[in-house]
């Protein structure tokens, strides 16, 4: 095999979920080296394109090893699903918990994988599904939306950047936009008691019942209440997901 020992134990251990350890940066980085009987055009190329899989591993489990100094749980948060619910059930309401002043604490206690801070960025969202990595050259192509699509965008960037006396003008004038774009409407998340509510959702009916298409969070502007909308928006689609009361 060309695959050095120590590269197949610690791939060993990452597919078993075993902690990290500190040598698995360098061990990856080295990567598999290429003998120099090696002649074969096809076994050379796909060497080459495993060692570009282990390079970008490396970021990846640099911020594992990352997570288990810097947070209070293990790594396996964001690959553990069982923990990934509990997490999001315990975590603060995503409008207390995403105040500049309690994130760095909220994502040490219940962290989810927003890249805020960085050690919390996941694994491309593409390994999930080969929708997302569809999308992705869909939007790259040179066809990448209608002409109106792009009009309409264009005039949602408009709307977004105009400056408005409260936050309800704000949305008011977003949601046409959006709802063009995606082709639904919006509608309120109904009162049964859930620790949330966001300021806009869009839900998609499939076979599995309706699900979350969008979920928006949004501030006349960032300053007012000390909220990213961005990390907010985050803490409500996972709260949308993991609390039983939820639709």
């Amino acid at each position: 095999s060309l695959v050095p020992a120590e590269l197949d134990i610690l791939l060993d251990l990452m597919t078993a979920k075993e902690p990290y350890v500190k040598g698995g940066v360098e061990v990856l980085e080295a990567g598999i080296p290429k003998p120099d009987s090696l002649t074969d055009p096809g076994t050379i190329s796909a060497l080459s394109t495993l060692n570009a899989v282990l390079a970008e591993m490396v970021p990846l489990y640099r911020s594992a090893l990352a997570l288990r100094e810097i947070f209070e749980e293990t790594c396996d948060t964001f690959y553990d699903r069982d923990q990934a619910i509990m997490h999001g059930r315990r975590a603060r309401t995503p409008s207390e918990a995403a105040k500049a002043s309690d994130v760095a604490s909220e994502q040490r206690k219940h962290p989810m994988a927003i890249g805020r801070p960085f050690e919390t960025t996941g694994p491309p969202i593409f390994i999930y599904h080969t929708v997302f990595s569809d999308f992705k050259a869909l939007m790259e192509g040179p066809d990448a939306a209608p002409p109106q699509d792009v009009v309409t965008a264009f005039s949602l960037i408009q709307a977004a950047a105009t400056v408005y006396p409260s936050e309800d003008d704000h949305l008011n004038a977003m949601r046409p936009f959006i709802e063009a774009l995606l082709d639904r409407s919006f509608v309120r998340l109904p009162d049964s008691g859930q620790s949330f509510d966001p300021d806009g959702l869009i839900l998609g009916r499939t076979t599995a019942g309706l699900v979350p298409l969008l979920v928006m969070e949004a501030e006349n502007e960032i300053a007012p209440g000390g909220r990213d909308p961005d990390i907010q928006g985050a803490f409500s689609f996972r709260k949308l997901w993991v609390e039983e009361k939820s639709p």
